[in-house]
């Protein structure tokens, strides 16, 4: 009989790839996104909210200026795209021996709910996070009815 040693953390990797396939094979990818994303190396990580006018989108883009960053509407597609060059500057005697930050294009691709108005959705950029405000139309807020007595 042969023993084999446990991995405790071997077990959760291979549970949340399983989810991680579930996932993508459930919900896939958008045809829209996919000829758009060829040649892209990474996506800013993003927090997407919902307030009660509308939802946001804050996207982390250190290092980058407005300049770097293009966002745009298409029907119901919202996209943020760019690129963060890396600017490294050859001294004598100087040699790198890690570089971890990622460099390139960008782009992420969100499926907009049919709740925003496209034509009021506008966005800051401070510090290195895009804010992205998309509103909801006036038909999609709730609206209380008032009761009248008889």
């Amino acid at each position: 009989m042969a023993i084999v040693r446990w991995r405790p953390n071997h077990e959760v990797t291979t549970l949340q790839d399983e989810m991680n396939r579930l996932l993508e094979s459930f919900f896939g990818r958008s045809s829209l996104a996919e000829p758009e994303t060829a040649g892209v190396m990474w996506g800013p990580k993003v927090d997407i909210h919902e307030t009660e006018d509308g939802f946001v989108v804050e996207a982390e883009l250190p290092g980058l200026t407005k300049e770097d960053i293009r966002l745009s509407v298409h029907e119901s597609t919202l996209t943020v795209e760019g690129e963060k060059r890396l600017e490294r500057e050859e001294k004598k005697g100087k040699n790198w021996h890690r570089q971890e930050r990622t460099y390139g294009k960008f782009q992420r691709v969100f499926t907009l709910p049919r709740a925003v108005d496209p034509e009021r959705i506008s966005a800051t950029f401070r510090d290195g996070v895009l804010v992205i405000e998309l509103p909801k139309s006036e038909a999609a807020r709730p609206k209380e009815i008032p009761i009248s007595i008889k």
